[in-house]
Protein backbone atom coordinates (compact mmCIF):
# COMPACT_ATOMS: atom_id res chain seq x y z
CA UNK A 1 0.00 0.00 0.00
CA UNK A 2 2.86 2.39 0.79
CA UNK A 3 4.42 1.74 -2.61
CA UNK A 4 1.10 2.28 -4.37
CA UNK A 5 0.59 5.45 -2.36
CA UNK A 6 3.97 6.78 -3.46
CA UNK A 7 3.18 5.95 -7.07
CA UNK A 8 -0.24 7.50 -6.72
CA UNK A 9 1.30 10.69 -5.25
CA UNK A 10 3.82 11.01 -8.01
CA UNK A 11 1.18 10.35 -10.63
CA UNK A 12 -1.04 13.06 -9.14
CA UNK A 13 1.79 15.54 -9.14
CA UNK A 14 2.64 14.68 -12.74
CA UNK A 15 -0.99 15.11 -13.70
CA UNK A 16 -1.18 18.46 -11.93
CA UNK A 17 2.00 19.64 -13.63
CA UNK A 18 0.73 18.48 -17.02
CA UNK A 19 -2.59 20.30 -16.48
CA UNK A 20 -0.71 23.45 -15.46
CA UNK A 21 1.48 23.28 -18.55
CA UNK A 22 -1.55 22.78 -20.79
CA UNK A 23 -3.27 25.66 -19.06
CA UNK A 24 -0.30 27.92 -19.67
CA UNK A 25 -0.18 26.94 -23.34
CA UNK A 26 -3.91 27.57 -23.70
CA UNK A 27 -3.69 30.92 -21.94
CA UNK A 28 -5.73 29.82 -18.92
CA UNK A 29 -4.76 30.95 -15.42
CA UNK A 30 -2.72 28.07 -14.02
CA UNK A 31 -4.12 28.38 -10.52
CA UNK A 32 -7.69 27.99 -11.77
CA UNK A 33 -6.81 25.16 -14.12
CA UNK A 34 -5.48 22.96 -11.32
CA UNK A 35 -8.09 23.86 -8.76
CA UNK A 36 -5.92 26.04 -6.50
CA UNK A 37 -7.11 29.42 -5.27
CA UNK A 38 -6.31 32.21 -7.75
CA UNK A 39 -3.71 34.82 -6.75
CA UNK A 40 -4.55 38.50 -6.47
CA UNK A 41 -3.91 39.98 -9.89
CA UNK A 42 -1.63 42.88 -9.11
CA UNK A 43 -1.01 45.04 -12.14
CA UNK A 44 1.73 47.48 -13.01
CA UNK A 45 5.47 47.33 -12.66
CA UNK A 46 5.87 49.87 -9.88
CA UNK A 47 5.07 48.37 -6.47
CA UNK A 48 6.05 49.83 -3.10
CA UNK A 49 6.87 47.70 -0.06
CA UNK A 50 3.69 48.91 1.63
CA UNK A 51 1.62 47.90 -1.40
CA UNK A 52 3.30 44.51 -1.52
CA UNK A 53 2.55 43.94 2.18
CA UNK A 54 -1.08 44.98 1.84
CA UNK A 55 -1.66 42.71 -1.16
CA UNK A 56 -0.11 39.74 0.62
CA UNK A 57 -1.98 40.10 3.91
CA UNK A 58 -5.22 40.59 1.97
CA UNK A 59 -4.99 36.85 1.27
CA UNK A 60 -5.11 35.84 4.93
CA UNK A 61 -8.86 35.35 4.75
CA UNK A 62 -8.39 33.09 1.75
CA UNK A 63 -5.43 31.28 3.31
CA UNK A 64 -6.09 31.47 7.07
CA UNK A 65 -3.70 30.53 9.85
CA UNK A 66 -3.62 26.75 10.29
CA UNK A 67 -5.18 25.93 6.92
CA UNK A 68 -3.90 22.57 5.77
CA UNK A 69 -1.14 22.99 3.16
CA UNK A 70 1.20 20.19 2.17
CA UNK A 71 3.40 19.06 -0.70
CA UNK A 72 0.24 17.97 -2.48
CA UNK A 73 -0.61 21.62 -3.08
CA UNK A 74 0.78 22.95 -6.35
CA UNK A 75 1.01 26.30 -8.09
CA UNK A 76 2.56 27.56 -11.30
CA UNK A 77 3.54 31.24 -11.56
CA UNK A 78 3.06 32.38 -15.16
CA UNK A 79 5.11 35.51 -14.54
CA UNK A 80 8.12 33.74 -13.04
CA UNK A 81 7.82 30.62 -15.23
CA UNK A 82 8.26 28.73 -11.99
CA UNK A 83 6.18 26.00 -10.37
CA UNK A 84 6.28 24.41 -6.97
CA UNK A 85 4.60 22.29 -4.38
CA UNK A 86 3.89 22.96 -0.73
CA UNK A 87 5.86 25.85 0.74
CA UNK A 88 7.15 26.97 -2.64
CA UNK A 89 3.67 26.94 -4.16
CA UNK A 90 2.33 29.17 -1.39
CA UNK A 91 5.28 31.55 -1.71
CA UNK A 92 4.63 31.87 -5.45
CA UNK A 93 0.94 32.57 -4.83
CA UNK A 94 1.73 35.38 -2.38
CA UNK A 95 4.43 36.79 -4.65
CA UNK A 96 2.11 36.88 -7.66
CA UNK A 97 -0.53 38.56 -5.52
CA UNK A 98 1.94 41.28 -4.62
CA UNK A 99 3.72 41.79 -7.91
CA UNK A 100 1.49 40.44 -10.67
CA UNK A 101 3.41 40.15 -13.92
CA UNK A 102 6.69 41.60 -12.65
CA UNK A 103 9.72 39.39 -13.40
CA UNK A 104 12.00 38.18 -10.66
CA UNK A 105 15.68 38.72 -9.91
CA UNK A 106 17.68 36.42 -7.65
CA UNK A 107 20.22 37.52 -5.09
CA UNK A 108 22.44 35.88 -2.49
CA UNK A 109 23.03 38.80 -0.13
CA UNK A 110 20.58 38.93 2.78
CA UNK A 111 21.19 42.65 3.21
CA UNK A 112 19.09 43.13 0.06
CA UNK A 113 15.95 41.52 1.49
CA UNK A 114 12.69 43.48 1.15
CA UNK A 115 9.03 42.97 1.95
CA UNK A 116 7.45 40.53 -0.51
CA UNK A 117 10.68 38.76 -1.41
CA UNK A 118 10.76 34.98 -1.71
CA UNK A 119 13.52 33.39 0.38
CA UNK A 120 14.77 29.85 -0.13
CA UNK A 121 16.04 28.72 3.28
CA UNK A 122 16.91 25.72 5.46
CA UNK A 123 19.53 24.49 3.03
CA UNK A 124 17.15 24.48 0.05
CA UNK A 125 14.32 22.65 1.83
CA UNK A 126 11.87 25.45 2.63
CA UNK A 127 10.50 28.65 1.06
CA UNK A 128 9.04 31.68 2.81
CA UNK A 129 7.78 35.13 1.85
CA UNK A 130 8.87 38.21 3.78
CA UNK A 131 6.14 40.23 5.49
CA UNK A 132 8.39 42.58 7.46
CA UNK A 133 12.08 43.36 7.70
CA UNK A 134 13.35 44.17 11.20
CA UNK A 135 16.78 45.09 12.55
CA UNK A 136 17.44 41.55 13.71
CA UNK A 137 15.55 39.46 11.21
CA UNK A 138 12.37 39.02 9.19
CA UNK A 139 8.72 38.16 9.73
CA UNK A 140 7.46 35.63 7.20
CA UNK A 141 4.43 33.87 5.79
CA UNK A 142 4.83 30.24 4.76
CA UNK A 143 3.03 27.15 3.58
CA UNK A 144 3.62 23.56 4.63
CA UNK A 145 4.87 24.71 8.03
CA UNK A 146 3.86 21.63 10.03
CA UNK A 147 1.59 20.80 7.07
CA UNK A 148 -0.32 24.09 7.31
CA UNK A 149 -0.35 27.80 6.49
CA UNK A 150 1.47 29.95 9.01
CA UNK A 151 1.64 33.74 9.25
CA UNK A 152 4.03 35.79 11.37
CA UNK A 153 6.97 33.58 12.27
CA UNK A 154 10.07 35.62 13.15
CA UNK A 155 13.38 34.33 11.80
CA UNK A 156 16.60 36.00 12.89
CA UNK A 157 19.21 36.92 10.33
CA UNK A 158 21.58 34.59 12.10
CA UNK A 159 19.24 31.65 11.60
CA UNK A 160 18.53 32.68 8.01
CA UNK A 161 22.19 32.99 7.09
CA UNK A 162 22.99 29.46 8.21
CA UNK A 163 20.74 27.91 5.57
CA UNK A 164 20.00 30.76 3.17
CA UNK A 165 20.28 29.74 -0.48
CA UNK A 166 18.90 32.68 -2.47
CA UNK A 167 16.24 35.35 -2.57
CA UNK A 168 13.90 36.40 -5.36
CA UNK A 169 12.81 40.02 -5.56
CA UNK A 170 10.29 41.39 -8.01
CA UNK A 171 10.67 45.09 -7.43
CA UNK A 172 11.29 46.87 -10.67
CA UNK A 173 13.76 49.67 -10.28
CA UNK A 174 12.78 52.80 -12.19
CA UNK A 175 14.65 53.44 -15.39
CA UNK A 176 17.52 55.83 -14.69
CA UNK A 177 16.98 59.31 -15.94
CA UNK A 178 18.91 59.81 -19.15
CA UNK A 179 21.98 61.92 -18.80
CA UNK A 180 21.18 65.49 -19.69
CA UNK A 181 22.51 66.72 -22.95
CA UNK A 182 25.94 68.16 -22.32
CA UNK A 183 25.96 71.92 -22.13
CA UNK A 184 27.63 73.04 -25.31
CA UNK A 185 28.23 76.48 -23.87
CA UNK A 186 27.38 79.77 -25.50
CA UNK A 187 28.90 82.08 -28.04
CA UNK A 188 31.64 79.58 -28.82
CA UNK A 189 32.81 79.14 -25.22
CA UNK A 190 32.17 75.96 -23.23
CA UNK A 191 32.27 77.82 -19.90
CA UNK A 192 29.86 80.60 -20.92
CA UNK A 193 26.18 79.78 -20.48
CA UNK A 194 23.21 81.54 -21.99
CA UNK A 195 20.82 82.98 -19.42
CA UNK A 196 23.48 83.73 -16.81
CA UNK A 197 23.71 87.25 -15.45
CA UNK A 198 26.58 88.19 -17.71
CA UNK A 199 24.56 87.47 -20.88
CA UNK A 200 21.67 89.71 -19.85
CA UNK A 201 21.50 92.87 -21.92
CA UNK A 202 23.94 91.70 -24.59
CA UNK A 203 27.06 93.17 -22.97
CA UNK A 204 29.09 89.98 -23.08
CA UNK A 205 28.19 89.45 -26.71
CA UNK A 206 29.12 93.06 -27.48
CA UNK A 207 32.58 92.64 -25.94
CA UNK A 208 33.26 89.55 -28.04
CA UNK A 209 31.73 90.90 -31.26
CA UNK A 210 33.78 94.10 -31.07
CA UNK A 211 36.99 92.21 -30.43
CA UNK A 212 37.50 93.65 -26.97
CA UNK A 213 37.93 90.21 -25.42
CA UNK A 214 38.38 86.64 -26.60
CA UNK A 215 38.93 83.30 -24.98
CA UNK A 216 42.14 81.49 -24.22
CA UNK A 217 44.37 80.56 -27.15
CA UNK A 218 43.85 77.03 -28.53
CA UNK A 219 40.90 76.47 -26.19
CA UNK A 220 37.12 76.84 -26.11
CA UNK A 221 37.33 78.37 -22.63
CA UNK A 222 36.69 82.00 -21.89
CA UNK A 223 37.90 81.76 -18.29
CA UNK A 224 34.60 83.06 -16.94
CA UNK A 225 35.46 83.43 -13.28
CA UNK A 226 39.22 83.57 -13.63
CA UNK A 227 40.81 86.72 -12.27
CA UNK A 228 41.78 89.11 -15.01
CA UNK A 229 45.42 90.12 -15.00
CA UNK A 230 47.15 93.47 -15.44
CA UNK A 231 48.52 92.41 -18.80
CA UNK A 232 45.08 91.34 -20.04
CA UNK A 233 43.51 94.67 -19.01
CA UNK A 234 46.26 96.52 -20.86
CA UNK A 235 45.47 94.48 -24.01
CA UNK A 236 41.73 95.23 -23.77
CA UNK A 237 42.20 98.97 -23.32
CA UNK A 238 44.82 99.04 -26.05
CA UNK A 239 42.29 97.45 -28.42
CA UNK A 240 39.72 100.11 -27.50
CA UNK A 241 42.27 102.74 -28.51
CA UNK A 242 42.81 101.12 -31.90
CA UNK A 243 46.08 99.37 -30.95
CA UNK A 244 48.47 102.22 -31.70
CA UNK A 245 52.18 101.43 -31.71
CA UNK A 246 54.10 103.60 -29.27
CA UNK A 247 57.56 103.66 -27.77
CA UNK A 248 58.02 103.56 -24.02
CA UNK A 249 60.66 102.59 -21.53
CA UNK A 250 60.55 98.86 -21.02
CA UNK A 251 59.64 97.13 -17.76
CA UNK A 252 62.07 94.59 -16.34
CA UNK A 253 59.41 91.89 -16.10
CA UNK A 254 57.80 92.29 -19.54
CA UNK A 255 59.25 90.19 -22.37
CA UNK A 256 59.26 92.25 -25.56
CA UNK A 257 57.96 89.22 -27.48
CA UNK A 258 55.00 88.61 -25.15
CA UNK A 259 51.51 89.12 -26.58
CA UNK A 260 50.83 91.92 -24.14
CA UNK A 261 54.15 93.80 -24.64
CA UNK A 262 52.82 96.39 -27.18
CA UNK A 263 49.74 97.04 -25.02
CA UNK A 264 51.81 97.52 -21.86
CA UNK A 265 54.14 99.92 -23.69
CA UNK A 266 51.06 101.91 -24.78
CA UNK A 267 49.59 101.81 -21.24
CA UNK A 268 52.83 103.21 -19.82
CA UNK A 269 53.16 105.89 -22.45
CA UNK A 270 49.61 107.14 -21.93
CA UNK A 271 49.63 106.75 -18.15
CA UNK A 272 46.57 104.49 -18.25
CA UNK A 273 48.37 101.80 -16.23
CA UNK A 274 51.52 102.51 -14.33
CA UNK A 275 54.00 99.94 -13.13
CA UNK A 276 55.37 99.40 -9.66
CA UNK A 277 58.00 101.67 -8.17
CA UNK A 278 61.29 100.31 -6.91
CA UNK A 279 63.19 101.64 -3.92
CA UNK A 280 64.52 104.54 -6.00
CA UNK A 281 61.00 105.56 -7.03
CA UNK A 282 61.37 104.45 -10.65
CA UNK A 283 58.69 102.35 -12.38
CA UNK A 284 60.68 99.23 -13.19
CA UNK A 285 58.16 96.38 -13.01
CA UNK A 286 54.61 95.98 -14.31
CA UNK A 287 53.41 92.63 -12.90
CA UNK A 288 51.68 91.53 -16.14
CA UNK A 289 50.38 88.26 -14.71
CA UNK A 290 49.20 89.63 -11.39
CA UNK A 291 45.41 89.68 -10.78
CA UNK A 292 43.61 93.02 -10.82
CA UNK A 293 41.34 94.04 -7.96
CA UNK A 294 38.05 95.74 -8.64
CA UNK A 295 39.26 99.09 -7.34
CA UNK A 296 42.42 98.85 -9.47
CA UNK A 297 40.26 98.16 -12.51
CA UNK A 298 38.13 101.21 -11.70
CA UNK A 299 41.29 103.37 -11.68
CA UNK A 300 42.51 101.91 -15.00
CA UNK A 301 39.19 102.58 -16.73
CA UNK A 302 38.99 106.05 -15.25
CA UNK A 303 42.54 106.79 -16.43
CA UNK A 304 41.58 105.73 -19.95
CA UNK A 305 38.46 107.91 -19.87
CA UNK A 306 40.38 111.01 -18.82
CA UNK A 307 43.74 110.58 -20.56
CA UNK A 308 42.74 108.86 -23.79
CA UNK A 309 39.08 109.73 -24.32
CA UNK A 310 39.30 113.18 -22.70
CA UNK A 311 36.20 112.76 -20.56
CA UNK A 312 35.34 114.59 -17.36
CA UNK A 313 35.72 112.01 -14.64
CA UNK A 314 34.71 114.09 -11.64
CA UNK A 315 32.26 112.53 -9.16
CA UNK A 316 30.42 113.57 -6.03
CA UNK A 317 30.94 110.02 -4.73
CA UNK A 318 27.44 109.93 -3.22
CA UNK A 319 26.13 106.99 -5.23
CA UNK A 320 29.22 104.85 -4.71
CA UNK A 321 29.28 105.73 -1.00
CA UNK A 322 25.73 104.39 -0.66
CA UNK A 323 26.77 100.87 -1.70
CA UNK A 324 28.07 98.47 0.97
CA UNK A 325 31.81 98.02 0.73
CA UNK A 326 32.57 101.70 0.10
CA UNK A 327 34.33 101.88 3.44
CA UNK A 328 36.88 99.38 2.11
CA UNK A 329 37.78 101.40 -0.99
CA UNK A 330 41.33 102.74 -0.77
CA UNK A 331 41.63 106.54 -0.64
CA UNK A 332 43.60 106.68 -3.90
CA UNK A 333 40.86 104.69 -5.68
CA UNK A 334 37.80 106.56 -4.38
CA UNK A 335 37.57 109.25 -7.10
CA UNK A 336 37.77 106.60 -9.83
CA UNK A 337 35.32 104.27 -8.04
CA UNK A 338 32.89 107.15 -7.63
CA UNK A 339 32.99 108.01 -11.33
CA UNK A 340 32.77 104.39 -12.51
CA UNK A 341 29.67 103.84 -10.35
CA UNK A 342 28.12 107.14 -11.51
CA UNK A 343 28.38 105.96 -15.12
CA UNK A 344 26.85 102.55 -14.36
CA UNK A 345 29.97 100.66 -15.42
CA UNK A 346 30.34 99.09 -11.99
CA UNK A 347 27.38 98.69 -9.66
CA UNK A 348 28.49 96.22 -7.05
CA UNK A 349 29.02 92.49 -6.90
CA UNK A 350 26.41 89.99 -5.77
CA UNK A 351 27.83 88.18 -2.77
CA UNK A 352 27.11 84.61 -1.63
CA UNK A 353 24.37 85.80 0.73
CA UNK A 354 22.65 87.66 -2.11
CA UNK A 355 23.67 91.13 -0.93
CA UNK A 356 25.37 93.68 -3.18
CA UNK A 357 28.85 94.94 -2.34
CA UNK A 358 31.49 96.99 -4.14
CA UNK A 359 34.04 94.41 -2.99
CA UNK A 360 36.89 96.74 -3.94
CA UNK A 361 39.65 94.40 -2.75
CA UNK A 362 38.18 91.38 -4.52
CA UNK A 363 39.58 90.12 -7.80
CA UNK A 364 37.93 91.29 -10.99
CA UNK A 365 36.63 88.33 -13.01
CA UNK A 366 37.26 88.06 -16.73
CA UNK A 367 33.53 87.91 -17.39
CA UNK A 368 33.00 91.02 -15.24
CA UNK A 369 35.66 92.77 -17.29
CA UNK A 370 33.78 91.78 -20.46
CA UNK A 371 30.55 93.42 -19.32
CA UNK A 372 32.34 96.50 -17.96
CA UNK A 373 34.46 96.84 -21.09
CA UNK A 374 31.29 96.69 -23.21
CA UNK A 375 29.53 99.36 -21.12
CA UNK A 376 32.67 101.49 -21.13
CA UNK A 377 33.15 101.16 -24.92
CA UNK A 378 29.52 102.05 -25.61
CA UNK A 379 29.88 105.17 -23.48
CA UNK A 380 32.99 106.45 -25.29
Amino acid sequence: MQRLSEISGRARRFALALMAALALVMGMPAALAIGAQPAYAAQGASVSEQEAYERIVALRAQYPEGMRWTNDDYYLSPALYQAGYGCHAFALILSDAAFGSNPGTTYEDLSQVRVGDILRVNYDTHTVVVLEVRDGGVVVAEGNYNASIHWGRVISFGELSRGFMYGITRYVEPEPEPDPEPDQGYYGFSDIHEGEWYTQGGLFEYAVDHGLMSGYTDSDLFGTYDSITRGQVAVILHRMAGEPRVAADPFDDVDEDAYYAPAIAWARATGVINGYRDESGAYTTFGPDEPVTREQLAVMLCNYASRVAGLDVSSGLDEAASIPGWENVSEWARPAMGWIVDRGIMSGKTMEDGSRNLDPQGSAWRVSMATMAASFHQML
